[in-house]
């Protein structure tokens, strides 16, 4: 796949219904609406279930899984901040993000509900 097609593809994921606008802060900077570096996350994972022998449960984290376009947002850290500016809800990133995606154009952030903007 060329590039011009993995980026066209991965820009209607990020124009759909499952994406967010956001805004980034580094780690030590307080998300405030308007201060952030703007961008669209897509979410996952709070939804996730757990089935072990039958029995379905959800676990009971704030946890979730945020991916972000490298062009929108170069170098994501640890202890950085996703402000999701439709819910206030900001989630800091917990470990280094990863780019799985195998074009390497979007960085996986596992994160936790850190609280809400200001």
């Amino acid at each position: 796949m060329s590039s011009a097609v993995a980026d066209m593809v991965l820009d209607a994921n990020y124009a759909g219904p499952h994406a967010a606008n956001a805004e980034y802060f580094a780690s030590g900077i307080e998300p405030v609406a308007g201060a952030g570096a703007p961008c669209r996350v897509m979410r996952a994972g709070e939804e996730a279930g757990l089935d072990i022998s039958g029995l379905v449960s959800k676990p009971v984290v704030d946890g979730s899984t945020i991916r972000v376009r490298v062009k929108e947002i170069s170098a994501p850290k640890m202890g950085g901040a996703f402000l999701l500016l439709d819910t206030n809800e900001v989630f800091q990133i917990t470990a280094q993000p990863e780019r799985l995606d195998r074009a390497r154009r979007e960085f996986t952030c596992q994160t936790i509900l850190w609280g809400t903007g200001a």
